[in-house]
């Protein structure tokens, strides 16, 4: 129970993989979890947070448009209302690999934005209101991609002809790796208001939607090159946000901390 007592806001939860890992091992850990998706996944997020309350937990739910920075302010003030303060934000979300098709936005535009604005919106809203209540622990995520380069995350090809600007190769791990300097700059803004900014970055992990891409003879590949022989879990990654979220952190700040079976000590 080391977060017992604690108001966690967790974006994500209704996903197939970190977020809702983590929703769970947050309420099992005593905390009252607020359950923050976008519309898309919000009726897996109520049944979460139904899950979490039937099992004797405290769980709500709530739904924010992450690339809305207007719906993500009001979710955390509206949690600030409803239980005082807010001592945990886990940023796990992203909008979706895609934008709509009657969207407008060019794929690059969609991919560094999810990547960024999904940590960038909250974590800044969040760490006002947390100073406000005395503090709080805000914890990021980034992702391998953002950390370090390979052949795996990136190959050497020949590079792709720039017609246009509706281009994805290399948005994503640098908006994530933008994360992780943006959570540096928060950590230090916000030390002496009582308010921790860490980020963890995720390496290749055993959710659905990783899955769906990594199998058979490439998921064999992949896990020749992690020193730990294997992909990671959901899980693994919710066990480092509940060290980050709890007490047992509270000298930490600004941390960067792959959860990757040791991916990242790995040379080019």
């Amino acid at each position: 129970m080391r977060l017992e007592g604690k108001i966690a806001v967790v974006t994500g939860a209704g996903g197939t993989g970190i977020g809702r890992a983590s929703a769970l091992r947050f309420a099992e850990e005593g905390a009252i979890v607020v359950c923050a998706d976008r519309e898309k996944d919000a009726e897996s997020g109520r049944e979460i947070t139904a899950n979490i309350n039937q099992s004797g937990g405290t769980a709500v739910a709530k739904t924010l448009d992450l690339l809305d920075h207007t719906t993500v302010r009001d979710v955390l003030q509206d949690t600030v209302t409803e239980f005082g303060r807010i001592d945990t934000l886990f940023n796990v979300a992203i909008p979706g690999r895609a934008p709509p098709a009657d969207s407008g936005i060019p794929k690059w535009e969609w991919t560094y934005k999810g990547a960024f604005l999904a940590n960038y919106f909250p974590a800044t809203y969040g760490a006002r209101l947390m100073a406000a209540g005395g503090g709080g622990s805000i914890i990021n995520v980034s992702s391998i991609a953002g950390v370090v380069l390979s052949p795996t995350i990136t190959p050497i090809e020949e590079p792709e002809p720039v017609t246009d600007m509706d281009l994805t190769i290399n948005t994503y791990g640098s908006g994530k790796s933008a994360v992780v300097f943006f959570t540096r700059e928060m950590a230090v803004r916000y030390a002496r208001q009582g308010v921790r900014v860490n980020v963890i970055a995720p390496g290749f992990m055993q959710t659905p939607y990783t899955l769906g891409l990594i199998h058979g003879e490439r998921r064999e590949n992949l896990e020749r090159q992690i020193p730990m022989g294997k992909m990671g879990t959901a899980e693994d990654v919710a066990a480092a946000a509940v060290f980050l979220a709890s007490d047992e952190s509270a000298y930490i700040t600004g941390l960067l901390i792959p959860v990757d079976g040791g991916f990242n000590i790995r040379s080019l």
